[in-house]
């Protein structure tokens, strides 16, 4: 079995400024890493394009909505960190015109957008998607910190297709992941017509696979794409982490939110995902 860590909780621990912190130690810290976090019901498929059953069962569809209108304005993508929480990006919350618009509902254990229920060709259904409403949303409150959490009224109930992602403590803080594999999961747009530059976007989950860069390649990377931002006092490298470099992936539009992961040992004797 494997298990997943989310690596942008350590750029996220080091933006509060503590030259050592123990995330243990924060009075939520009971709420998190939870045994079944990171476990998922399919094992990773390398090469694929869709993701299959069960495969990312953190992997939220962040809807942002004005009230009484069906159709969202913009969705993001999250991953679910406990029963009432869900880690997203800060800018998800505003609308295209940088208007706040508080979105209302969190879609989880959501495969294909078409269908309902998600069954394989197998014709195994698992449960039908849950959605919440969004009770509270809290963004980082350090400037150019793009975090937020997402309270939902109720409770999550991890079935499987449903669960956590476990996030890093202790030695993992201070791991090097470079070179390793991580993995990214998301519903934002995924094709660009060379011809007329349409974008489409998937009715199923996306998933791949890329290499975590160095500290070097990283800073040049941040320096090729924005160099008006690598070049003001706001930019501290070591709060960065990059990865990719494949040719032919990329997160593009409506991937914000989501959140690379990894396989380590977290709360269980096997490896588990963790942010």
């Amino acid at each position: 079995m494997s298990a997943l860590v989310v690596l942008v909780i350590a750029l996220l621990i080091q933006s509060i400024g503590c030259d050592k912190f123990d995330p243990t130690t924060h009075r939520a810290w009971h709420l998190v890493n939870d045994e079944s976090c990171g476990i998922r019901t399919q094992q990773r498929v390398v090469g694929g394009s869709d993701a299959g059953i069960g495969e990312f069962p953190w992997v939220v569809n962040v809807l942002l909505q004005k009230e009484g209108v069906k159709d969202p304005i913009t969705s993001c993508d999250g991953a679910i960190i406990s029963k009432k929480f869900v880690l997203t990006a800060a800018h998800c919350q505003l609308a295209p015109d940088n208007v706040s618009v508080p979105f209302t509902t969190i879609v989880a254990g959501e495969l294909d957008l078409s269908r309902d229920p998600d069954c394989d060709t197998n014709d195994f259904c698992p449960p039908s998607p849950k959605r919440f409403k969004v009770e509270k949303f809290i963004p980082h409150p350090v400037p150019y910190s793009d975090f937020a959490l997402a309270k939902i009224e109720g409770e999550f109930e991890y079935d499987g297709y449903i669960t956590p992602l476990c996030l890093e403590y202790g030695p993992l803080l201070d791991e090097d992941y470079a070179g390793d594999e991580a993995e990214f999961a998301g519903f934002g747009i995924y094709k660009i017509d060379p011809v007329t530059f349409e974008l489409s976007t998937p009715n199923v989950l996306q998933k791949f696979t890329m290499p975590v860069q160095d500290e070097k390649g990283c800073n040049e990377t941040l320096e090729h794409i924005v160099p008006e931002f690598v070049a003001t006092s706001v930019f501290q490298p070591e709060l960065f982490l990059c990865a990719g470099g494949r040719p032919g992936q990329h997160i593009y539009y409506g991937d914000s939110g989501g959140v690379l992961a990894i396989a380590r040992s977290v709360v269980m004797t096997y490896p588990g995902f963790l942010a």
